[in-house]
């Protein structure tokens, strides 16, 4: 196996290096992600703590205040503890032939975990016990070994996940070039894939297809269509639930509104009240968005762009098109989620689109081949 430089995927913080038989992963730790997800359990708790002191039980005793109180900040403590277990921790991992040292730094304590290898394996994603009707997420890495599983990588995204899932197992034996993620050409890793050349063939549209492709010459751009077009009517749900929340919320503060002076409880309750009625207005504006909305996914040398949009209004995601590493269908090949196909996605390091939930299902192929083919004819 020849000796490679340091390399890491684009766009991704994690760093490998193959030399002399061994093979080393180095995963920072991710305060910016850990400062995202505190917030957002900070500001549940707090919220679910005002919304009973103001709204359930506005006369409870004092004991029973301090009760709960105490039970919430306690409840935050062990979310954030769980955090920092995922977030603040940087992870070295030593893989060899024989066995796989991982080693765990903390504010400036180390764990280390030795694991014996048993013959020829692989690394492969974790994913939790399947449950019928719900999507499975990895989380993380895992190694076999004889002492039970090597686990790393729980802050990892999907696009790093599915990269060092084969990195790995390359090194062990277990995986070719050609197993590489098709868009995963690393400068200095993968001479070429065989997958490259059949999939620049285009593929001739369906008869009747839902899909409209232009091309402007500099990029190129999927119109894809919404629910009311292709007879499905998905979002009428999502409308119904916007509207009962907004509902509810006008039917409760609306006397409160109307007042001239507020006290300080009423004032609480309409704030918080608000940010339920905003979780509405984007249920309503999402469910438009499926049955009405225009959606168009393009495709440039430089990035990536999807934008969906309803009545003036609309969102967009870009990515870098160099920093793509998969494409094709939400649902890996490998069927490892019990859930049922949800979609394109287009997978960075650190980021993903999602697209094309409305299309038929006797289309999504040619529109996975077709995406995947532009974005390799552009950078390649």
């Amino acid at each position: 196996m020849p000796t490679l430089a340091p390399s890491t995927l684009p766009g991704s913080l994690v760093q490998c290096l193959e030399e002399d038989g061994q093979f080393v992963i180095d995963i920072p730790a991710r305060p910016r992600r850990f400062i995202a997800a505190s917030s957002g359990a900070v500001t549940l708790l707090v919220g679910m703590l005002v919304v009973l002191f103001y709204f359930i039980a506005p006369d409870a005793p004092g004991f029973a205040i301090i009760g709960m109180s105490t039970f919430v900040a306690a409840m935050l403590c062990l979310v954030c503890l769980g955090l920092v277990q995922v977030y603040l921790t940087r992870t070295s991992v030593l893989v060899t032939h024989d066995s796989v040292v991982i080693k765990h730094s903390r504010f400036g304590r180390e764990q280390l975990e030795h694991y014996t290898l048993s013959g020829p394996t692989r690394a492969r994603q974790w994913f939790p016990e399947p449950k019928p009707g719900r999507r499975m997420q990895p989380l993380g890495i895992v190694i076999e070994a004889k002492e039970g599983p090597a686990r790393f990588g729980s802050s990892l995204r999907q696009g790093e996940l599915d990269w060092l899932e084969w990195r790995i197992s390359r090194f062990l034996g277990t995986a070719r070039d050609d197993d590489a993620p098709l868009l995963a050409v690393v400068a200095g890793e993968v001479a070429g894939n065989r997958g490259i050349e059949a999939s620049l063939e285009p593929w001739p549209p369906p008869y009747e297809s839902h899909v409209r492709v232009e091309d402007r010459g500099h990029e190129t751009v999927f119109h894809l269509p919404n629910t009311r077009q292709t007879g499905t009517f998905t979002g009428i749900g999502s409308i119904v639930f916007g509207l009962a929340i907004i509902g509810g919320y006008l039917w409760y503060f609306w006397p409160a509104l109307g007042g001239t002076e507020l006290e300080t409880g009423e004032l609480v309750m309409i704030c918080v009240g608000g940010l339920f009625a905003l979780l509405g207005i984007a249920s309503v504006l999402n469910g438009l968005t499926e049955l009405f909305g225009a959606k168009r996914l393009t495709i440039s040398r430089d990035r990536i762009v999807y934008r969906a949009g309803v009545f003036g209004l609309a969102v967009w995601w870009t990515l870098r098109t160099a920093d793509v590493i998969s494409a094709g269908s939400w649902t890996p090949a490998e069927q490892r989620r019990n859930a049922a196909d949800g979609g394109g996605c287009i997978r960075t390091a650190r980021r993903d689109i999602r697209y094309g939930h409305a299309v038929p299902r006797d289309e999504r192929e040619w529109v996975y081949h077709e995406v995947v083919r532009l974005i390799l004819a552009v950078r390649f």
